[in-house]
Order: C-alpha cells, then structure tokens, then sequence
C-alpha cells in the first residue's frame, strides 16, 4: 500500500510539472491569402501541433503576408519566426538546386514528384544549401502547370510557330522559349504569330476573356509548390519527442497538401468543362515523352546552376518498394 501512494505521488507530481510547464511558442509565417490552399494546409497544421502535443506547443499565425524572401528569412535566423512557408519559386537565388521543381516535364508524374519528395532526394540533394543553415521540413504541392493556346499543344513540334509568353524570372520561360519561333523584327508581323503559355487550371477559371487561347493541353509538366522552413536552432532545442510530433504533423499536413492540390484542379476541370469556353485535350503518353525528351535534351546542355548528374538521377528515378 505504501509503494503504491508513492507510486500515485510521483505520476500526480509528473503530470502537475508537465501541466505546470510554459507551452513552447512556434510563430508561422506562411505568406498565404485567406482562403487559399496554403492558408487552409497552414491552419491544418497548427491543429495537428497544437493537438497532439497537448497543448505543448502553442501556435500563431503571422499575417505579415507581404515580406520579401529575405526578409522572412532574416526574421527566422533570428527567431523572430520559427516557422516560414515561401513559394520555391522566391527561393531560387538561396537554392538553386530548387530549380529542380520549376524545370518543364522533369517529373513523369505526380507520383514520380512524391517520390523525390518523400525520398532521401529532399534533404541529402536537393536541399543541401539551405540544410546548412536552416531546418527543411518538408515541401507542400500546389496546382499542376498545363499549356494553353489556340489549338491543342501534343508535341514540341507544336509550337514551333508560336511564341511563348511567360514571365522572364521564370526558369520554365527560358526553356520554352528555346523551343518557339523567334520574333520578327516587325512588330506588325509579331502581331500575327499565334502565342502559348503556362497556366493552371483554376487560373484559367478566373479568366475572364479567352484572348490568351481557347484550348489547353493537360500536360500537369510541373507543380507549383512551397518549402517549409525552422529556425535550426530553434529545432535543436526542441524535446525529441515534440520533435517526432512536429515531424509527423508536417508529413500529415503534406499529404493533405497534396491531396488538397489535386482535389482544386479536378474541381477546376469540371468548372472548365461546364463554362464550355475553353477547349481541353490529353496527351499520350509517347507524346508526353516527346516533350520530356526535347526538354531533357535541353538541360543538358544549359548552365543551370544545378549539377547535370542531379538532373539526370531525378529524372531516371525511380521508387523501390
């Protein structure tokens, strides 16, 4: 009876120093528009964290959305933020080696994409220069990219005559634009060279005019997406069993990121398919290949900052169960 009270003492004191303890704060900033996908992963996020350490870990939502990269970045190595979420695209100049998800049909797939993504491809390649200074968590998709135009777009030979519109500060626009006509000195004649270009599929349902072309091809040639980073030294002091928590909240969260990205561009497609508006086309798969073996052929032989080895092995890929 005396060894069980002692035993009963020691849990009620356990319990009481734990409940007694100061929850560890964990401010995000994920740079995300109310509503949107990234928005709705976040919050998802911070309940998993918040829930399954028992209130452990208290979570604020940072609404200064509009900070540059740099900015965020400051902020987290400073631990003024423990926790950022910026678009790949804004972090190519602190790895280039993510220019690996912006490359045109590098991915056979989406499953092609998890693989690289839930592989040793994410930390031990891919994220080499931010690992050395920052935590990577993890990487959430966002919509596919398909091409639009005024006919369907199945083979690389399709746009031969066309010219490629897309934003310069884009690595996808270097290459498409290898593959397109040049255009004429005369702007008149410029005028009359039919164009395509990138776009997603619920960036197509907000349009409100078709100038830009009334057909689109699915191609899903890559995905937008985002990179999750902490504060390192913010993670090394974090108890390994909220460690293991906030790993596993990540990767829950990236699975509904992923789930979340599909479901909006099948909602979008039946959107497309009701407005009637927009022509849409499929790809084969041999004619999908076509692409890919321009565009590989192509990054061979373009300075890209990322080392051609890597390129290939991500491309030749593939998951061993």
């Amino acid at each position: 009876m005396y060894f069980k009270l002692i035993a009963l003492i020691c849990v009620l004191f356990c319990l009481t120093s734990v409940a007694g303890a100061s929850a560890i704060s964990i401010k995000i900033n994920a740079g995300a528009e109310s509503g949107s996908s990234k928005a709705l992963v976040t919050a998802y996020l911070t309940k998993l964290l918040e829930e399954r350490s028992h209130g452990r870990i208290k979570v604020a939502i940072d609404e200064h959305s509009r900070r540059t990269v740099r900015e965020l970045i400051e902020d987290l190595e400073q631990n003024k933020t423990q926790i950022i979420i910026p678009e790949i695209g804004s972090l190519l100049g602190e790895e280039p080696r993510l220019k690996i998800f912006e490359l045109p049909f590098l991915f056979r797939d989406r499953d092609h994409l998890h693989q690289i993504l839930d592989d040793h491809f994410k930390e031990a390649l891919i994220m080499d220069h931010l690992e050395q200074k920052l935590k990577v968590l993890g990487i959430w998709e966002k919509a596919a990219k398909h091409l639009q135009a005024e006919s369907a777009l199945p083979e690389p030979a399709s746009v031969a005559d066309k010219i490629y519109h897309g934003r310069d500060d884009q690595v996808s626009t270097f290459f498409f634009k290898a593959l397109s006509a040049c255009p004429p000195p005369d702007q008149a004649k410029n005028r009359q060279l039919k164009s395509w270009q990138e776009v997603t599929l619920p960036q197509l349902v907000a349009q409100r005019d078709v100038s830009a072309g009334r057909h689109v091809t699915l191609t899903y040639h890559s995905f937008s997406g985002c990179v999750l980073l902490m504060n390192k030294a913010f993670w090394s002091h974090l108890p390994d069993d909220l460690k293991i928590i906030v790993n596993d909240a990540v990767k829950d969260a990236t699975q509904y990121s992923r789930e979340l990205a599909q479901q909006i561009d099948d909602k979008a497609l039946i959107q497309l398919q009701k407005q009637g508006t927009i022509q849409i086309s499929r790809i084969s798969r041999d004619r999908r290949q076509s692409w890919r073996d321009n565009l590989l052929e192509l990054y061979s032989k373009t300075s890209l900052g990322v080392e051609k080895e890597l390129i290939e092995q991500v491309a030749n890929y593939h998951h061993i169960n």
